[in-house]
């Protein structure tokens, strides 16, 4: 994913690649599609005035143009993985070599 390429790319890790590969591992078993969703909503709210552009419309099944809705838990479901990812890393860094 997009994100997951950030944050590899642009994350000082001083311990070198075995932090790197537990990076990578707080990926695993992630709902990538909701995962990914949620940042492309975040997009749309953020720089298009709350409606779906192609990439969002193409992730979500939603008309290009029309203003995105919130169904009854779907921030929810889109931030469930978000904070898997966030607890991993988190533990990533927690945890002395």
């Amino acid at each position: 994913s997009r994100v997951q390429h950030f944050l590899l790319e642009h994350t000082h890790l001083p311990e070198g690649e075995l932090r790197r590969a537990d990076m990578r591992a707080a990926f695993e078993g992630l709902d990538r599609r909701k995962f990914n969703e949620a940042f492309l909503l975040r997009n749309c709210i953020v720089h298009n005035g709350g409606r779906a552009n192609t990439m969002f419309a193409r992730a979500s099944e939603t008309q290009i143009g029309s203003a995105i809705g919130f169904k009854n838990g779907y921030v929810r479901e889109l931030l469930d993985p978000i904070k898997q990812v966030a607890q991993q890393l988190s533990s990533i860094w927690l945890l002395p070599l």
